[in-house]
């Protein structure tokens, strides 16, 4: 969800999600910020007994890491976009 909040420039964006799982309840959410998204995520793995949540919380850290990386050094804009920053080695 970082990368979303970096391309948008704002955790703030409403977004529906709807599951294709028949079993779930509710079927679809209603977002009003991505990191509320991602919170229901780490809950679900922890509730499901696929992650622990300290395993979760720090995932969600080096994958925060990684998409600032992502979108500083790899995202690029198609056209007319400002390069300024390509000097910038972080």
């Amino acid at each position: 969800m970082q990368l979303l909040k970096l391309f948008f420039g704002t955790d703030k964006v409403t977004f529906t999600v709807t599951s294709a799982n028949t079993n779930a309840n509710p079927n679809t959410r209603v977002y009003t910020r991505f990191s509320d998204a991602a919170l229901d995520v780490v809950e679900a793995r922890v509730l499901q007994g696929i992650h622990t949540r300290t395993a979760d919380r720090d995932g969600r850290k080096v994958g925060q890491s990684v998409a600032r990386w992502v979108f500083k050094h790899a995202l690029r804009p198609l056209e007319g976009g400002d390069d300024d920053h390509d000097e910038d080695n972080d």
